[in-house]
């Protein structure tokens, strides 16, 4: 039924549920009004919670007897809201560790591998002059080829599953490149605390104690 209403303010756009809802128009007007006759209203309190709860209980019958309190704490809600985003961030965090554990255990044993295999030729190029640095350079460079490689293969998956994550969302945001960055960064420092170790023990090795192997 049409009624007429007097405005007295409007107010910016407020995210009242879930940020993957979107926001709809809400209207904040007296008790008494024809759209909806139910007070909502916020309390903030310190202390214990029942308590509290018990005085609005008290105060509420005092002088609305008809509607007894329906109390929600804002905390709970909130958590409802994003529940399935940390239990699924969670077992994101747990299976991600896992992958990476596996891979350093397999890029050490490759780096062991290599290692070995390089070992005359480590030899014989610090017999010719080669410094500990230089070798060690050398033998870094071919697992950074492989870590970059394999950076660029996955980065775009890593994009399509963090945008197609924000979809869900009706506030979209973008994905700033500096977390893709610092991404390739933190895996290459992990390959390199990784294999670091095992390529300087290498690369100071006397020439005669790894000459002699062959």
């Amino acid at each position: 039924v049409p009624f007429r209403a007097r405005v007295i303010g409007i107010v910016n756009n407020m995210q009242f549920e879930s940020f993957r809802e979107v926001s709809r128009p809400m209207v904040i007007a007296f008790r008494n009004n024809p759209i909806h006759n139910i007070d909502y209203y916020t309390v903030a309190f310190e202390g214990s919670g029942p308590e509290t709860l018990e005085e609005l209980r008290r105060v509420n019958d005092m002088f609305d007897p008809a509607n007894p309190v329906e109390h929600h704490y804002l905390d709970e809600e909130y958590e409802r809201f994003y529940a399935a985003d940390e239990i699924r961030s969670r077992l994101f965090l747990v299976f991600a560790s896992l992958v990476i554990l596996i891979s350093c255990f397999g890029l050490f044993a490759l780096a062991s591998y290599e290692i070995k295999r390089k070992t005359y030729e480590v030899g014989v190029r610090k017999v010719l002059g080669a410094s500990s640095l230089q070798l060690t350079r050398m033998m870094l460079y071919d697992f950074l080829v492989l870590i970059g490689v394999a950076f660029l293969v996955g980065l775009p998956f890593a994009l399509w599953l963090g945008r197609d994550w924000l979809n869900d969302f009706s506030s979209q945001l973008s994905s700033p490149w500096v977390y893709y960055v610092a991404a390739g960064a933190g895996a290459l420092i992990l390959a390199l605390l990784t294999t670091g170790i095992l390529t300087f023990k290498a690369a100071n090795m006397k020439p005669v104690d790894t000459l002699r192997t062959e």
